[in-house]
């Protein structure tokens, strides 16, 4: 039974294949072989391949993929940082003593400019000018020494006056009081002479005599006391002008320093309009050194930038408009320094910490060491991993930045959508 059946079922398939070369042969005859008819495996090819370009469709219209970008920014300095300005228009730098990274203290000179005035001056003329200014300081010191001369042959004169009536006045108490002992001892005899007299003992001859002795001692006292009490006054007064003298030396003394003082105020007043002299504001590091030997400096040139020896910084971003809504909060993402191979140092991780919302045109960012061609958004991210990197204010970097999902076919059509943009904006 079974044979049977695979004979019909196989004679069946014998008579539908003679069936179909007899199809074709008829089609061969007439038409020839390029209108045959397809058989049943070129509709299955078809079909696999309608099917299949049906699925790349829809996967390249619906398969989302993550596309990046770079964008450019910069360094800079999270903490205070203090600008060396130089307010004179037209100065040449004579010499400079940092270089760019070096640290320096408060005070230390940092460059030193030549003024318009110290260019217009010549050689001749600047000698000339020190030498009217040196005459003038020694005529006004020679004055002043003189007087200060006169003023100590005074005080010389005055000390030795008064180790003069010293003396006298020393000499002249002892006979004083020589003096005084001796007028109580002719008291005395006095009043003994005239106890004899009026006893009738001495006669008044003697009593004469004895009272003009008496008074001869007693004028005797009298003087003496009065060329004491004159010696005394004498030495007040004598000590009184010692004090105004010395008081004046020393007025002379003072303005004698205050001449040398002034003499060389005015010789630094004249050397600094001729030359200046820059100084560090404060303690910290030399940033965005912008002098060099030689070079003419404008009013309001930034001679350098001192930060901080602790500095924390930061990391701004210009993000073109086309970018600004593909950015997440806190996204993170990898940042390579310019002037540092990625391929030997590698990058540093940051994170996006504020997005502005003002759009910045290129004229308000000219300060900024980017050159933008049009508007952007500011973009302020913080280090995460600073990888050892020496960083400086202004340094430029490129970020690799992640953008959201996309599908392949806007991927393939970016290019071309992108070069029309930038054409329009050309054209605009």
């Amino acid at each position: 039974m079974n044979e049977s059946k695979n004979t019909k079922i196989n004679g069946f398939n014998e008579h539908n294949l003679y069936r179909q070369d007899a199809i074709d042969s008829y089609f061969s005859k007439d038409f020839g072989k390029s209108q045959l008819l397809p058989s049943r495996h070129y509709y299955k090819l078809v079909m696999i391949l309608i099917i299949w370009l049906f699925s790349a469709s829809v996967f390249i219209y619906t398969k989302p993929i993550y596309d990046t970008v770079q964008i450019q920014g910069w360094v800079e300095n999270h903490t205070t940082t203090q600008k060396i300005v130089n307010y004179e228009q037209g100065s040449l730098v004579e010499d400079v003593f940092v270089e760019q990274g070096e640290i320096v203290s408060k005070g230390q000179i940092i460059a030193k400019l030549i003024r318009p005035t110290g260019l217009s001056f010549s050689e001749s003329k600047l000698t000339q000018q020190f030498k009217l200014l040196d005459e003038q300081h020694e005529k006004q010191i020679k004055v002043l020494e003189q007087e200060k001369k006169q003023i100590k042959l005074a005080i010389e004169g005055l000390k030795t006056e008064q180790l003069y009536i010293e003396h006298n006045l020393v000499l002249t108490t002892q006979h004083t009081k020589r003096v005084k002992n001796l007028d109580a001892t002719t008291l005395l005899v006095h009043q003994s002479v005239e106890t004899m007299f009026e006893n009738g003992q001495l006669s008044l001859q003697d009593l004469s005599t004895s009272q003009q002795q008496l008074q001869n001692i007693q004028q005797k006292n009298f003087n003496l006391t009065s060329k004491k009490n004159e010696l005394v006054s004498r030495s007040k007064q004598i000590n009184h002008q010692l004090l105004q003298e010395e008081a004046k030396f020393q007025k002379l003394e003072t303005s004698i320093q205050l001449t040398h003082l002034k003499s060389q105020a005015r010789l630094e007043e004249f050397k600094q309009s001729l030359n200046l002299n820059i100084y560090s504001p404060t303690d910290g590091i030399i940033e965005n050194l912008n002098v060099s030997k030689g070079s003419s400096l404008s009013h309001n040139h930034i001679i350098a930038n001192v930060r901080p020896q602790n500095t924390e910084f930061l990391i701004k971003l210009a993000i073109p408009s086309n970018v600004i809504n593909h950015i997440e909060p806190e996204q993170e993402v990898k940042i390579q320094v310019d002037g540092y191979p990625f391929q030997q140092y590698g990058s540093l991780l940051a994170s996006f910490q504020h997005i502005e919302h003002t759009l910045m045109f290129p004229k308000s960012l000219s300060d900024k060491p980017l050159a933008l061609t049009r508007p952007v958004y500011l973009a302020r991210l913080k280090i995460i991993d600073k990888n050892n990197f020496k960083l400086l204010s202004g340094v430029t970097v490129s970020a690799t930045v992640g953008m959201k999902q996309m599908t392949i076919i806007d991927w393939i059509l970016q290019p071309i959508t992108k070069s029309l943009f930038q054409n329009f904006e050309l054209e605009a």
